[in-house]
């Protein structure tokens, strides 16, 4: 299939020249990579907005955070399943009401554990 011709008015075709260092070059490219851009897309957003956010993302070994993200997932199914039921007409019982707290400790709980093991590793 032929690729689509680009707008005359959308086309970028006015070339700026700008040098970097080899440090700064490999700070550009580095955080391309954190925001998950090309290189060329950062710059062009970092000089039209004057900011970029990066999104980083800290890795532990499986064994200290899949039996947090197993309970997050439980927790989070259980709150689904109590949204749907409100949202179709269910009524906020006392049990419902527990059941509500309770997800809302687990949730506390699994995140002192999050914050627990990364303060350790």
């Amino acid at each position: 299939m032929a690729r689509q011709k680009t707008d005359k008015v959308l086309k970028r075709n006015k070339p700026i020249m700008v040098r970097f260092t080899e440090m700064e070059h490999e700070v550009i490219i580095e955080n391309a990579k954190a925001a998950g851009i090309p290189p060329a897309s950062y710059v062009r957003r970092l000089a039209l907005n004057g900011r970029i956010d990066l999104h980083y993302h800290i890795t532990l070994g499986g064994e200290y955070i899949k039996p947090i993200l197993v309970e997050l997932g439980k927790i989070g199914s259980n709150l689904n399943q109590i949204a749907r039921f409100l949202n179709s007409g269910g009524s906020l019982t006392d049990n419902l009401k527990h059941d509500i707290h309770l997800c809302i400790e687990e949730l506390r709980q699994a995140r002192q554990e999050l914050t627990s093991s990364l303060e350790h590793h």
